[in-house]
């Protein structure tokens, strides 16, 4: 066995900083969400049930767009689909400032639905493409900067909106994905090491048939998916997830409800985030261990074509 590690720095860290990157929008898109509510619906003169419908929305166009995922991310350049679904945000997001009308956020928030689970499903196939140790780790890292992007963000957008207007806080937010995020991953991202004439960081020179079978994997039929534990424990998880989300994102309204400041609601939504960031690098590390078939079915494994089932 023979490891193969280039001499100096590898791009594949740069993949991990613009993934980290790529987090920054969905952070403010899911994150930073609930701090907009009262501001919003005071000066459009809607109910907070009406605004509660944008952030649903978003969540109906990622369930529309999942299931192809992974072919888009197959034909697709990575960069130039990045790095297009990144200005989108940023233009979505500025757009938000100059809305009079529910109907309008309804209509953006279509376009942030389609464009996050493509950000967020392209960063975890790009570091398993890049990465032949310690995917886990690395996935959770990136994940994780959604949580301290919205540790920061949060209380930036809760200062900005109670000093300068919700209007001007959707413009920053706008003017930061544009100005930071979209360089870098115009600048970084690549589809495979093979185009920097790489390997993975950490790739493993190996003949023997067991290496090629521990590392390829095997497919899962989805027939024989859904009949086994770990199908339904991983569903649990979601929809568990699923509640989290939509719990944290009204935090800002209730603490405007009694009586505090948007501040305040804004802080408290950032120590919610300190502990999404700690259970995403939590889980990433746990990802990289070995764990035992339950039903026969090994722990799934992510490939390249996000959204098959491989068995680690």
């Amino acid at each position: 066995m023979k490891n193969i590690r280039p001499h100096g720095f590898h791009h594949a860290f740069l993949i991990v900083v613009a993934s980290c990157a790529m987090a920054i929008p969905a952070a403010i898109v899911w994150n930073c969400a609930g701090i907009f509510m009262i501001p919003v619906t005071r000066d459009l003169g809607i109910s907070n049930g009406m605004f509660s419908i944008f952030f649903a929305i978003p969540s109906i166009s990622q369930a529309l767009l999942f299931p192809i995922i992974g072919n888009i991310m197959v034909r697709t350049n990575a960069r130039i689909l990045l790095s297009i679904c990144v200005m989108i945000s940023a233009i979505t997001l500025g757009a938000l400032s100059t809305f009079t009308s529910i109907i309008q956020f309804y209509i953006a928030a279509v376009f942030l639905g389609l464009t996050g689970p493509l950000i967020m499903v392209c960063m975890p196939t790009l570091i398993y493409r890049w990465f032949s140790v310690q995917n886990g780790f690395y996935i959770g890292l990136c994940s994780a900067f959604t949580g301290i992007s919205a540790i920061v963000l949060n209380p930036l957008g809760g200062f900005i909106i109670a000093n300068y207007g919700w209007r001007i806080a959707y413009l920053v937010f706008a003017a930061i994905i544009a100005v930071i995020v979209f360089p870098l991953v115009a600048l970084f991202i690549r589809n495979y090491p093979s185009e920097k004439g790489l390997q993975p960081y950490g790739y493993r020179e190996e003949t023997t048939s067991d290496h090629i079978n521990q590392e390829v994997g095997i497919d899962v039929s989805f027939s024989a998916a859904i009949k086994s534990a770990p199908f339904f424990m991983l569903i649990i998880f979601a929809i568990a997830c699923g509640f989290t989300n939509a719990f944290t994102v009204h935090l800002p309204a209730y603490a405007d409800s009694i009586g505090k400041d948007i501040s305040i609601g804004a802080t408290i939504v950032s120590f919610c985030m300190a502990g999404l960031l700690l259970g995403k690098i939590a889980l990433g590390v746990t990802a990289n261990l070995k764990c035992p078939a339950v039903d026969g079915v090994k722990c799934p494994k992510i490939d390249e074509r996000a959204g098959q089932v491989t068995p680690s």
